[in-house]
């Protein structure tokens, strides 16, 4: 089967923001296990197995997934923005790098999904019909 140009353009917007979600829950997951040990493990794979799924959702082509994405890294970016400011004032540079980092990825997975309109007109080929 052929895909047009927009069409994989959107797809692979989709798989970036994929990409995006699965990687953060990925270095949350060895970042915490190496820093504080196995207590939260169950937590953890609960949320990488979520964002797994949510970016399978997108990928796939479903809009809900679109929204459900964008209020969750909302949420990130609102819980982030303060922790990763004081953690600059104070000089812990080390986690003040690391949690700019997330910051700064979120923000690119929200700028996709919020502007991309290769990912819209991808989202929008997928709609299902009634």
């Amino acid at each position: 089967m052929e895909t047009s140009a927009p069409t994989e353009k959107g797809r692979r917007a989709a798989l970036a923001v994929f990409m995006i979600l699965v990687g953060l829950e990925i270095v949350v997951l060895i970042t915490y296990l190496l820093r504080v040990g196995p207590g939260k493990l169950l937590q953890h794979t609960v949320r990488l197995a979520i964002a797994a799924w949510l970016g399978w959702a997108l990928v796939r082509g479903r809009a809900w997934a679109r929204v459900v994405i964008l209020i969750l890294v909302a949420l990130a970016v609102l819980v982030l923005g303060p922790s990763v400011g004081v953690l600059w004032t104070t000089r812990q540079l080390t986690p003040a790098i690391l949690l700019t980092g997330f910051l700064a990825a979120y923000v690119i997975a929200a700028g996709i999904l919020l502007f991309s309109r290769e990912l819209r007109d991808y989202l929008r080929a997928h709609k299902p019909t009634v």
